[in-house]
């Protein structure tokens, strides 16, 4: 309904704001798709700059959002960076 007030129609999860964080902050990671993702993000952002949104697709995991928790967990840890909406692996 807030997306349609400001005249978007695409419904689909962004990751980034607060609704999309509280339904992903009770999803559980068990420590081998962490890294299995984790490697994955780190491999992807090594070699070009991506939105959350294309870098969720690139990763294309069953579990989009365990991929988003590991994304937020990573910017946390200061892994990655953002500048103009683009992630890319510290380095």
């Amino acid at each position: 309904m807030l997306l349609n007030y400001f005249g978007q129609n695409d419904g689909n999860p962004c990751g980034v704001c607060d609704v999309c964080l509280d339904k992903n902050k009770n999803k559980e990671i068990n420590i081998e798709d962490f890294k299995l993702i984790a490697q994955k993000i780190e491999e992807t952002l090594t070699l070009q700059s991506l939105t959350i949104v294309q870098l969720v697709k690139v990763i294309n995991s069953k579990k989009e959002g365990v991929t988003i928790s590991i994304i937020q967990s990573l910017l946390e840890a200061n892994k990655i960076e953002e500048e103009n909406n683009l992630l890319s692996w510290k380095k």
